[in-house]
């Protein structure tokens, strides 16, 4: 089983990969890294890498995606 979102509040986790984005919030890799891609979901770059922040993360599990 993957990381919970409340598991990731408890342990203090800031950044997240796409995959465990996917896990918390019970998508598709795909479907995030398309979130990301479109701006709809905030992410940082380090390197080559892409990372998710907590609230982005947060925001998406409790509130969904909007249409803006």
């Amino acid at each position: 089983m993957g990381l919970s979102l409340q598991q990731a509040r408890d342990e203090g986790r800031e950044l997240f990969r796409p995959r465990e984005v996917a896990q918390m919030g019970g998508f598709s890799e795909a479907f995030v890294r398309r979130l990301i891609a479109s701006g709809k979901l905030d992410s940082v770059r380090i390197g080559a890498a892409v990372r998710v922040r907590f609230d982005a993360v947060e925001r998406l599990i409790t509130q969904g995606v909007s249409d803006g």
